[in-house]
């Protein structure tokens, strides 16, 4: 039985390595915005995005699918409208560009982990193209644009 047979097969496998997906797409950016911006990523701004921010849009944009039943309007106005608000809440407390960029990786990997989950039932190939295309871009919108909120 090869690796990808079990993946398929054990959804507690797939689950794990999707979360460890998810986290080096993660350690990959703190990286890069440690040698590009010259700036550490906080561990505490982090820990701020990947929980209270991220569980509380989760249950947000829940609520408001619910209530209004439209899938454009959830994804065209209501989401961003929640994550920006709540990207931004979570990075004031010290209003530095650090803060935003570390809430923002931190509410990206919960994110991230969380859709790539909801792809468990699908196709080996479109989880592995959903995830380099959405690994690759999410962490860098999300604390691009925690970053320039917090500024």
């Amino acid at each position: 039985m090869s690796i990808i047979d079990i993946l398929i097969n054990d959804n507690v496998a797939l689950l794990i390595l999707l979360a460890l997906v998810s986290a080096s797409f993660i350690v990959l950016y703190s990286v890069l915005y440690h040698f590009t911006l010259k700036r550490s990523v906080s561990i505490i701004s982090m820990l701020i995005g990947a929980s209270v921010v991220a569980i509380s849009a989760y249950f947000i944009e829940s609520y408001s699918m619910a209530m209004i039943d439209s899938l454009f309007l959830e994804l065209i106005i209501i989401a961003p409208i929640v994550e920006e608000s709540l990207k931004t809440a979570g990075s004031a407390y010290g209003r530095k560009i650090e803060n935003g960029i570390s809430v923002g990786l931190g509410f990206a990997l919960i994110e991230n982990a969380l859709y790539f989950s909801a792809f468990m039932n699908y196709s080996m190939i479109l989880i592995i193209s959903y995830i380099l295309v959405r690994g690759f871009m999410d962490p860098a919108f999300h604390s691009f644009t925690a970053g320039l909120d917090s500024k």
